[in-house]
């Protein structure tokens, strides 16, 4: 069942948005369901306190290219990356000439990867990118803050338009 439009108060999403193939997609998803001074809760793992600290950050030209070329290819370029940056070099769960194709059996049994990964300033940067690219963006940040652990907090308010 679809979520009606500007029909909800607020959306919380704790460690979701890392695993969007698509983040902006998802982004503007959530935000369509908003209420005019809905809010957007965003937990978002610190990749520099988790297993994806050997991962080069993502770039804003990468999200924005998943956005406007989805392809399975592009997701499967994920799935590679992970296998070998998480589970072969950090968990040494794997040899790296392996990685390929435990790719592809994560890819297989739909395993649930960190396709991207940020700090708190790369997730800003991809929040005020939007807000330049998409006029129904009508989020601005209300809070941001790190946490004790290995996250960090977004509060976003729904502006009218």
């Amino acid at each position: 069942k679809t979520i009606p439009a500007a029909s909800q108060d607020f959306v919380i999403a704790n460690h979701v948005i890392e695993h969007m193939a698509n983040p902006i997609r998802a982004l503007l998803s959530w935000a369509s369901v908003l209420k005019v001074r809905g809010r957007m809760f965003l937990a978002v793992p610190d990749k520099r306190y988790t297993f994806d600290k050997a991962r080069p950050y993502t770039e804003l030209a990468h999200v924005f290219d998943d956005y406007d070329d989805p392809s399975p290819e592009r997701d499967f370029a994920h799935f590679r990356e992970f296998a070998l940056e998480v589970s072969c070099r950090t968990f040494n769960a794997r040899p790296e000439e392996e990685a390929d194709n435990y790719a592809q059996e994560l890819w297989d049994q739909k395993y649930s990867i960190h396709y991207h990964v940020w700090n708190d300033e790369r997730f800003r940067e991809l929040l005020d990118a939007m807000g330049r690219r998409f006029p129904e963006w009508r989020m601005r940040v209300i809070v941001s803050a790190p946490t004790d652990g290995n996250e960090f907090i977004f509060v976003l308010e729904k502006r009218a338009g």
